[in-house]
């Protein structure tokens, strides 16, 4: 067996020398002038046009073939198709901050009315309808992003600055506008579940506290929540049955007021900030915030 290996690796050997050599020798100048006038040598013809030429041998045309693998043009169409199969088609950029101008522009005007309280009513409205419209474009825009940013931004303690009120509000008593007490919501995302609470004060002193936890669904940018306690006075703390929010409804204006409902209440947040913070309650109004802590 090893003898019969051996002898069949020899003469693949041989053969490998005899192509490498004749494809070498022929590639050669002089052996392609040998072999040219090799091939009209025994007609002796002086005209040559129209003399058929002997057939190629089998080492022509694999020399032919090598030459014509090996050539530039091919190696550079070769390496081109590869990279062409390789290379990762470009994404279109998507400009997130298209509508940043106009946002800033909406915000400017409830920042100053946040601080001032004697900004238009109605052009208040009109700077949170505007900015809701711009919110819900951006974050259809950038893949959660806003919504992420907006809950994170919730974190800490806002005093409730400006309410239209829920829908059948403004349908007994019109458009509710700047708040006229105090009162202040807090958010805590550092937690699980996450923590919310809705304060009524007369000056610095607490009258009643609202405790519960809330979840945040990012796609919507909506806050759904319910409370399961209340503190008077600061002192004293009363456990509420389950949908408690729901039954005390909107201390603020802002939740939907539903005797029987299986639903929970809700904001969509609009935008949140350093500043300020924007929604639209269960009920349908809107609310501007700023922040206190």
């Amino acid at each position: 067996v090893l003898l019969l290996a051996l002898i069949m690796f020899v003469f693949v050997a041989i053969a490998f020398v005899g192509v490498y050599t004749v494809v070498a020798f022929d590639a050669s100048p002089r052996f392609s002038a040998i072999y040219s006038n090799r091939k009209y040598s025994r007609l002796n013809l002086a005209d040559t046009s129209s003399v058929i030429p002997q057939q190629d041998s089998f080492f022509s045309k694999l020399k032919v073939l090598l030459e014509q693998f090996l050539s530039p043009p091919a190696q550079t169409l070769l390496k081109d198709s590869y990279l062409a199969s390789t290379q990762i088609p470009e994404i279109p950029k998507i400009d997130y901050t298209i509508y940043d101008s106009e946002i800033s522009d909406a915000k400017s005007i409830l920042v100053e009315a946040s601080l001032t309280k004697s900004t238009d009513p109605m052009k208040v409205i009109e700077s949170l309808v505007n900015l809701e419209k711009l919110m819900r474009a951006k974050n259809k825009l950038d893949e959660g992003v806003t919504s992420r940013e907006t809950l994170s931004n919730l974190n800490g303690e806002w005093r409730l600055i400006f309410s239209t009120g829920t829908v059948n509000v403004q349908k007994k008593v019109g458009k509710v506008n700047y708040f006229p007490i105090k009162a202040v919501q807090s958010f805590n995302t550092s937690v699980d579940p996450f923590k919310i609470s809705n304060g009524i004060y007369i000056g610095d002193f607490e009258l009643l506290k609202f405790y519960g936890n809330f979840v945040w669904l990012e796609k919507a940018r909506k806050l759904e929540f319910d409370f399961d306690e209340i503190g008077l006075f600061g002192a004293f703390k009363f456990t509420l049955p389950s949908g408690g929010a729901a039954k005390i409804g909107s201390s603020t204006g802002l939740g939907a007021e539903r005797k029987q409902t299986q639903r929970k209440p809700f904001f969509n947040w609009i935008s949140a900030d350093e500043e300020i913070a924007t929604a639209r309650g269960g009920g349908g109004g809107l609310a501007l915030w700023r922040r206190v802590v």
